[in-house]
């Protein structure tokens, strides 16, 4: 189970619009007891736009064990 403060407080997770590095802003909530959290973005993401899932070692279980390595995740957004 993760720690939600690594995620909602400390930011353990950041998506990025590919294109000019801008961190999308939103909000995370956690569910299902912390095996699930949801982003919510601010804005609608871009059609046809790259973005990056950025999981970083701030992320940490309720254990305070964090993630051993950072880990990348990439996307694009369907046209409809």
């Amino acid at each position: 189970v993760i720690d939600p403060v690594s995620i909602i407080k400390e930011k353990g997770i950041n998506i990025l619009q590919m294109k000019n590095k801008e961190e999308v802003e939103g909000t995370w909530k956690a569910s299902h007891k912390g095996t699930r959290y949801t982003f919510t973005p601010v804005k609608h993401l871009t059609k046809n736009e790259q973005y990056s899932v950025e999981i970083t070692t701030a992320v940490k279980d309720m254990r305070g064990i964090h993630l051993e390595q950072e880990k990348k995740v990439h996307f694009t957004v369907a046209s409809e």
